[in-house]
């Protein structure tokens, strides 16, 4: 069952109108809850919709908490990722294959296989999993942008990708995730891409068989369009378009079976599976720290699952300058 819807005026008060308007927008269709970072209380964005209630926030177990913490079982993962220029306002780049640190991400296996990717993955954070009996959950990020941009960043685990060519029009996929492929954890994957190659010009429709949250047999989604000419480490879509929109009821993906084009084209495209983590949903002034405190505000301690390739994606710029994001996150495990 859904929270409350939040208090729209408080929430533009707290992140600004626009930062509101624009995650709206952008995740109208997704259909999972995903956490919003940065809010004063537990706010979750689903359906272009915003659910929970503007509050101080408090936790039972914060004594726990910070006895786990003070007990070394405290990771801070450290990232500085130089992006690239967007194609327009409100679209969305993906940092997997871009440096620093963590190094730039390696592509995915061609068809029809793939690849899972894990925590040692190139690209990925590389926390440690939690010790036997122990779970592992966000607790605060920390970190600053060369831009003022306005720009959201995702936290998401970067389950299974597939490397294909855009001149294959037809891909059959054996390939499997090995995260997050139970009822209960599938909702909340997505599928999006990253161009590896740059596409050409030619203009071509994606469309991609996938079985869903719970296990039903593969059905096809709807033919989407790829963005003709897209540039290496953008998404191929049009902005606000952040990820393939999955059929109607459908929560989750758990894998894919079959990636169609209208047409021939040119170029490589890294076609994903991520589970949505958090979402910070925006980052002030260039060059200004930040701290989203998961303790005394948004405290919502998500999980990260033994093994997660940690990842990060740029949303919605309101600009297309390419942005340098440095900070940290903190994880602990209890």
């Amino acid at each position: 069952m859904r929270k409350p819807l939040t208090h729209a005026q408080m929430l533009e008060r707290w992140l600004g109108a626009p930062t509101v308007e624009n995650l709206s927008r952008a995740m109208k269709g997704f259909m999972f809850p995903v956490p919003l970072l940065n809010t004063p209380g537990p706010i979750y964005v689903c359906d272009g919709e915003f659910y929970g209630a503007i509050q101080g926030g408090a936790f039972a177990s914060l004594s726990d908490l910070i006895s786990e913490a003070t007990a070394g079982k405290k990771q801070v993962l450290y990232y500085q990722k130089v992006g690239v220029a967007g194609p327009a306002a409100g679209a969305s780049q993906s940092l997997w294959r871009v440096g620093t640190f963590p190094p730039a991400g390696s592509n995915a296996a061609a068809a029809p296989g793939g690849t899972v990717f894990t925590r040692t993955s190139t690209g990925a954070m590389q926390q440690t999993d939690a010790a036997s009996g122990d779970t592992l959950h966000f607790v605060t990020w920390t970190g600053s942008a060369s831009t003022g941009q306005g720009n959201a960043l995702m936290l998401y685990d970067y389950l299974w990708g597939v490397n294909i060519n855009h001149a294959t029009t037809a891909n059959s996929i054996s390939g499997v995730p090995t995260r997050y492929q139970t009822a209960a954890l599938a909702p909340g994957n997505f599928i999006s891409g990253v161009v590896t190659t740059a596409l050409g010009a030619t203009a071509h429709n994606i469309t991609i068989t996938y079985v869903d949250d719970v296990g039903n047999a593969a059905e096809a989604g709807a033919a989407t369009a790829v963005r003709a000419s897209s540039a290496v480490n953008t998404l191929p879509f049009t902005q606000p378009v952040w990820r393939y929109n999955l059929n109607a009821g459908d929560l989750g993906v758990r894998n894919l079976t079959n990636i169609a084009l209208s047409a021939a084209s040119s170029g490589n495209v890294d076609w994903f599976i991520g589970h949505a983590l958090a979402i910070l949903p925006h980052v002030p002034s260039a060059f200004l720290p930040f701290i989203v405190d998961g303790i005394n505000s948004a405290f919502n301690l998500e999980r990260i699952y033994d093994g997660a390739a940690l990842a990060l994606m740029e949303m919605f710029k309101s600009a297309t300058a390419a942005t340098t994001y440095t900070g940290w996150i903190t994880v602990v495990s209890g």
